[in-house]
Parts: C-alpha cells; sequence; structure tokens
C-alpha cells in the first residue's frame, strides 16, 4: 500500500489523504514537520539528506523532517520522524507554522511546515537512517548563519527559512 500523507486546505485545515508524488503534481497543500535539536552544548543538530531524496538531495536541513501521514497529528509525526530518521526520542516544543510554495521541477510543492524545537538528551545515541540521512553534524548558531551566507547551495530553502524567522528563539 502506498503510503498517504495528509492533505490540507489552503488555510491549514485537514481534508483528505493522498500520496506525496499526487500532492505535488497537482499543488496540493501538505503538512511536514521540522525538527531543530539543540545538544547541551548549544549546538543545532543537522541532517545531510540522502543523495537518493527527491527533493533536496546532498543538502543540509533541519535535524528531523517528514510528511504528517493521512489522520495523524503534528505532533506525534514530529516525534515519529525524529525516531525514523536520528534513532533518539525528544521531548519537543510546538514553535510555529509557515507556509512555502516552491516549484522544483515538475513539482509543485506547497507545504505548511510545522517547526518544532527539543533539546537532545546528553546520554542519546544518534543513529541516522541511512536511507534518508547520509550525515549529520552540530553546530553553533552563529558559524551556521554564517554559512549559509558563504554557501547558501548546500542547505535547504526549509533550513534556511527557519533560521531567519526563528533563530532568535531556538536556543
Amino acid at each position: 500500500m502506498i503510503k498517504q500523507i495528509q492533505i490540507v486546505s489552503d488555510k491549514n485545515e485537514p481534508t483528505t489523504g493522498g500520496t506525496m508524488q499526487e500532492a505535488w503534481a497537482k499543488g496540493l497543500y501538505h503538512q511536514i514537520v521540522r525538527i531543530i535539536l539543540m545538544d547541551d552544548a548549544d549546538n543545532i543538530i543537522l541532517q545531510k539528506r540522502s543523495s537518493s531524496m527527491e527533493v533536496y538531495p546532498d543538502k543540509w536541513t533541519d535535524s528531523a523532517s517528514g510528511h504528517v501521514d493521512y489522520n495523524e497529528s503534528p505532533d506525534v509525526a514530529a516525534h515519529r520522524e525524529l525516531k525514523e530518521e536520528l534513532g533518539v526520542v525528544a521531548d519537543l516544543e510546538y514553535v510555529d507554522t509557515f507556509l512555502t510554495r516552491l516549484q522544483i521541477g515538475d513539482k509543485t510543492i506547497n507545504t505548511f511546515n510545522l517547526v518544532y524545537k527539543g533539546q537532545l538528551n546528553p546520554s542519546a545515541n544518534i543513529v541516522i537512517d541511512t536511507k534518508e540521512v547520509s550525515d549529520f553534524k552540530r553546530i553553533k548558531l552563529s558559524n551556521l548563519q554564517t554559512d549559509i551566507k558563504a554557501h547558501e547551495d548546500a542547505y535547504t530553502k526549509y533550513l534556511i527559512e527557519i533560521i531567519n524567522r526563528y533563530a532568535g528563539i531556538l536556543l
């Protein structure tokens, strides 16, 4: 069975389920959770997307992210994605939602991005899901902001938007 994601209205109200490919082909609005994790030294944990990813392969992005499944709450999706992609569990706090509208090749991606932040337990052992993530790193916010300015093409537009909008409240 093909995985169904949550399709929403242009006001971010759940409507029905559909496939990711269907959402991209028709420009349907959908939800993605985006998690920013901090470690005990106030570093942001970033992941590098796998080269096999359809959108933004080999780009650095938020700690974990993914589509909200059909009839799944965003809070449950955020915890699920964090566990799937980095192998960790953390308390998460909802920060805000922002809308992005992107055209990437033949994909029309209209996404409500639900941003969460959390603190990585110092004893947590990060174990990446190599199907989706090729690497991870820890970086200070100020160093990340400097590197984004110098190497913007190394990062996803989503991460850049999160840092631009929420840098002051992520720490």
